[in-house]
């Protein structure tokens, strides 16, 4: 089931990445695996506050590959639970 629900989301990464491809967004070397490399980067760490998470500077590369998706920016903080 796993493996199922795994090969639904690389096609539908895929399928997504294909359909919104220009001459200056494209698929890496057209491979979804170089695509979610550059997207494992994005990540957020905890303030010295302790209460919110902030977001590290994206890459030009990893914005470009969110638009890519079309799956927006994140917010630059989050507050903890």
């Amino acid at each position: 089931m796993v493996h199922t629900i795994a090969q639904s989301l690389r096609m539908a990464i895929t399928v997504q990445a294909k359909r919104r491809e220009t001459q200056e967004l494209k698929l890496p070397d057209n491979s979804v695996e170089k695509l979610l490399t550059v997207l494992k980067k994005v990540r957020a760490v905890r303030a010295p506050t302790r209460s919110t998470w902030v977001v590290e500077p994206l890459t030009k590369k990893a914005q470009d590959m969110l638009e890519l998706l079309n799956l927006p920016k994140p917010p630059m903080t989050f507050k903890s639970i």
